[in-house]
């Protein structure tokens, strides 16, 4: 493209960007952790400016990260494509988190609000008076086991967590945590959690999200 200048503006994918990477991969799903089950490639693309431009295309192998990316890129686009609001409003949130294309999401966001939240699909400032108190907490009693799926290759036996990731709950360690935090004589955990509720009641109505 010429401009006003005379000068030449080259660009690839997108207007005035003159570097682009692309990662494409074939039926990626998401794997235990944060990992990826699939293989893909990423092409990397730069182009010169001017009359005598020079591009330069390099391919490779993806890596982990750029895998997560292409994952949540084509689960963004599924959403889009069954128009649901709260699993839309969910991956756009991953897409964030992803670094998907900003582009990307953006077009994602501008559907999101011609589709509008579903009635039911959130919690009114009514409902979490009603629902969200503390007297409704339950505590653990150390009694309680859950069996395992007695399907051996079921996936839910195989948990989330990736090599040298290890989860303990230690009672006590949320009031050692916030010591001196809350108001004296208030627990710290009932005082966090009265603090929760009471940002989600400022919140507009439509903000808390059912699970």
């Amino acid at each position: 493209q010429t401009l006003v200048t005379g000068d030449r503006d080259n660009f690839v994918a997108v207007k005035g960007r003159q570097r682009t990477v692309a990662t494409h991969g074939e039926d990626l799903k998401a794997g235990p952790g944060k990992s990826v089950l699939g293989d893909g490639f990423v092409v990397e693309l730069s182009v010169t400016p001017g009359y005598q431009a020079e591009m330069t295309v390099l391919i490779r192998e993806a890596r982990p990260k750029e895998l997560r990316k292409a994952l949540q890129t084509q689960n963004l686009e599924n959403a889009m494509e069954k128009q649901k609001y709260s699993s839309l409003l969910a991956q756009i949130t991953k897409a964030r988190n992803r670094k998907v294309d900003v582009q990307k999401i953006e077009e994602a966001e501008r559907l999101l609000k011609q589709i509008g939240p579903a009635e039911g699909t959130f919690l009114t400032h009514a409902e979490l008076k009603k629902t969200m108190k503390w007297k409704r907490v339950t505590y653990e009693d150390g009694g309680d086991e859950v069996d395992l799926c007695p399907t051996a290759d079921c996936p839910c036996n195989a948990g989330q967590a990736v090599e040298g990731e290890d989860l303990t709950f230690v009672d006590g360690e949320a009031q050692a945590a916030l010591e001196g935090i809350g108001p004296p004589g208030v627990p710290a955990d009932k005082w966090v959690f009265q603090q929760l509720v009471a940002a989600a009641l400022a919140a507009p109505e439509g903000c808390v999200w059912k699970s």
